[in-house]
């Protein structure tokens, strides 16, 4: 299962995670990170839930929430880089806006978040399967995928794909 996912997605076996869904995916990197008090994380406001609460419930251990409020069209560029402090350690975006369609260009934000030294986490639940994905030729860290959509899994089926140079860096107790 790990090597057909891996191949959909354009990634590595040794990089996919089987999961319950997205929102374990993303969890599973939100704790294994260890981020500390200061720390910030970049959201927007349209964001699915799973990629949206799991890092609000961060702020327990001291880490900052910052919401893009992007109700009214996608998310910018611009608006996320006005966005970035020197405390920024993540960016979190969802590929595809699950009630619009929107879709966020994930080379230009992952190169930002890159440049601006932050992870780049994405919830793919919207598009993989029905879009073209490469991971390894885009700066995504984290892609979270719940199976139930274009993957036509049954609920309570995902994964997460983590890029290998990060595997080393979560905490998996």
């Amino acid at each position: 299962v790990r090597t057909h996912l891996a191949r959909i997605i354009g990634s590595d076996p040794d990089e996919i995670a089987l999961t319950s869904g997205a929102t374990q995916g993303i969890g599973i990197v939100a704790e294994g990170l260890q981020l500390k008090p200061g720390d910030e994380v970049i959201v927007a406001s349209s964001n699915f839930p799973s990629n949206l609460f799991t890092w609000l419930h961060m702020r327990r251990h001291g880490v900052r929430v910052q919401i893009l409020r992007n109700d009214t069209g996608p998310v910018h560029v611009d608006d996320v880089a006005r966005a970035f402090t020197a405390n920024t350690k993540l960016l979190a975006l969802d590929w595809v806006d699950y009630s619009t369609g929107r879709r966020i260009d994930l080379a230009a934000l992952g190169e930002l978040a890159h440049q601006r030294g932050a992870l780049f986490v994405v919830d793919g639940t919207q598009g993989v399967g029905a879009l073209e994905l490469n991971a390894h030729a885009l700066p995504v860290d984290v892609l979270a995928v719940a199976a139930y959509k274009w993957l036509l899994g049954p609920y309570g089926t995902g994964f997460v794909y983590v890029r290998e140079e990060l595997l080393n860096r979560l905490d998996l107790k």
